[in-house]
């Protein structure tokens, strides 16, 4: 039986991540749709979620919030989360004009018995939403504290993974009436975060308190003490654009990972990223150029491509999986991160974006043209593997991550989610040219152990990588998070890895850049030449 709620989707929600924004009103002001719609306009979340193009759910409580499972939002959103049609009649390739609700990108917002709700929830499911705020309410139930994680982004986890609820840490405002007694919830979310900082904070004129923890910024909770409203618009204003627009929860694990993120319109004013355009076959494309701090004048640096999947542009995307923090700590290459049309990559419309910009960067960076390396998550992982193989003479090396089965030129035929996990004609043709030519071409693939989009066993690219690198033995090596095949020529050289990352969803962590990295830049291609040039026998 699906929920009853109120759902507004924004006229501007299209290709761009969509954000999911669950509010729970105080129960008597939701006893239907139209009021809970009433409840929207009167408190600007409607006008908030039409402006930033999200997805605004509330629910309708008959029987009060204490007769409602704690499970009830994670059920609305399972049930809902690709069921929105696109009202801008733009939507990501692929799923047929539905919008996506992001996993990464899920908010809470609970007022009176509904912030109690709220507030309990997020106890018992602290992996669920990237931020939260809770007025004039607070937890009332922590017995589920002690509970294992549902790990609800992951299908199952391995033996060891034992993570209890209040060892997962949340982003979290509470604005509640003055003389609330907060010590209780303030103690329960802290307790996650480890070593901790304690300061006063400000925001728009209302003084609060902040526990933040010292590993990681996004891991903190707020109180502001005060008269507040549910339906005062200006204050759920503040909450959206100075919290929840800030916020996100990476899919890289079980529970993921909570870090702070800038707005699309932050990004592009960063100094850290350069703003760069080209035409190539009649589109337009933008890339983000970051150089390795201490270096920005240095020349004969090394070029490490990080290519976006389906519906996560470069302003969200570049900073992931940190390879722009590991350029400045090792000063070693520059990071381009491309943006696609409608972010989705297509080799037939796409490929030739990237011999283009390495010949711009060559010429305005002075790039060292022999390490220019490719790597990319989910449909930029597909790219990679079809670029690696039609400009070989271009990359030194290249690293596919979680990229589905198929090749992106038969996924442009239809608009659909369902694809064949067969490279069609046209790419077997390519690859074909590829294996006759005598490139030899290293690859390091990474796979999650939970991906249900890309599985190792069904890459169809590793084969034939294996057979172009001269293949003639596999060493495996665990270590903490991940198993690592390694794949020898006859000389001894490692030429290739497949790793397979434990308790890992379709996502993907700084830890992969590092290792990734360390492989690629061993190698060299010069003036173009078939071979590889290797620093080393062994990795």
């Amino acid at each position: 039986m699906e929920k009853k709620f109120y759902a507004y989707v924004s006229t501007k929600a299209a290709c761009d991540p969509c954000r999911t924004v669950f509010v729970c009103p105080p129960a008597a002001a939701v006893p239907d749709r139209e009021a809970a719609e009433r409840f929207a306009v009167q408190t600007g979340w409607r006008e908030l979620a039409e402006e930033s193009g999200s997805v605004l759910i509330i629910p309708v409580v008959l029987g009060g919030w204490e007769t409602e499972s704690t499970g009830l939002l994670m059920e609305i959103y399972k049930e809902n989360c690709g069921r929105f049609a696109t009202r801008s009649g733009q939507a990501i390739w692929g799923r047929g004009g539905m919008l996506w609700c992001w996993e990464t990108l899920l908010y809470l917002a609970g007022y009176g018995d509904g912030a109690v709700f709220a507030g309990n929830l997020l106890v018992e499911y602290p992996n669920m939403f990237a931020a939260a705020a809770l007025v004039n309410g607070m937890p009332e139930d922590y017995s589920a504290a002690d509970a294992l994680s549902c790990h609800w982004l992951t299908p199952k986890v391995s033996a060891g993974y034992r993570k209890k609820n209040r060892e997962i840490p949340v982003h979290l405002w509470m604005f509640q009436k003055e003389g609330t007694d907060t010590k209780i919830a303030m103690r329960h979310f802290r307790e996650s975060y480890g070593a901790y900082m304690e300061s006063e904070v400000w925001v728009r004129g209302l003084r609060g308190s902040m526990t933040k923890a010292k590993e990681n910024p996004a891991w903190q909770t707020r109180v502001f003490f005060g008269t507040f409203e549910a339906g005062d618009a200006r204050l759920n204003r503040m909450i959206w654009e100075e919290c929840f627009c800030h916020v996100i929860r990476w899919k890289n694990g079980p529970d993921g990972t909570l870090a702070l993120a800038d707005s699309k319109e932050e990004f592009y004013e960063n100094p850290r990223f350069l703003r760069r355009r080209v035409r190539v076959n009649g589109n337009s494309y933008e890339y983000f150029v970051h150089l390795p701090k201490g270096k920005e004048h240095r020349r004969g640096l090394a070029l490490v491509f990080t290519v976006h999947g389906r519906g996560e542009p470069a302003w969200l995307f570049t900073a992931k999986n940190g390879w722009d923090r590991l350029a400045d700590e090792t000063g070693e290459f520059i990071l381009v991160s491309p943006d696609s049309p409608g972010n989705i990559w297509f080799l037939p419309r796409d490929g030739m974006l990237f011999p283009e910009i390495v010949s711009r960067m060559a010429e305005e960076f002075g790039i060292d043209t022999g390490r220019v390396y490719l790597t990319g998550f989910s449909n930029g992982g597909m790219m990679v593997r079809e670029a690696a193989v039609s400009y070989p003479q271009l990359f030194a090396g290249v690293s596919p991550w979680n990229a589905p089965p198929g090749n992106t030129g038969a996924m442009m035929k239809a608009d659909t989610s369902m694809m064949e996990p067969e490279f069609d004609a046209e790419f077997t043709a390519v690859l074909d040219a590829f294996l006759e030519s005598g490139f030899e071409m290293p690859f390091a693939f990474v796979f999650g152990d939970q991906d249900r989009a890309a599985d190792a066993g069904k890459d169809r690219m590793i084969a034939p990588a294996a057979r172009a690198n001269g293949l003639v033995g596999w060493q495996r090596r665990e270590e903490a998070h991940f198993c690592t095949f390694l794949g020898k020529n006859e000389e001894g050289k490692t030429l290739m890895t497949v790793t397979v990352m434990r308790d890992m969803p379709h996502g993907a962590t700084e830890e992969e850049s590092r290792f990734t990295w360390d492989f690629l830049k061993r190698f060299r291609r010069t003036d173009g030449a078939h071979r590889i040039m290797c620093a080393e026998t062994e990795s």
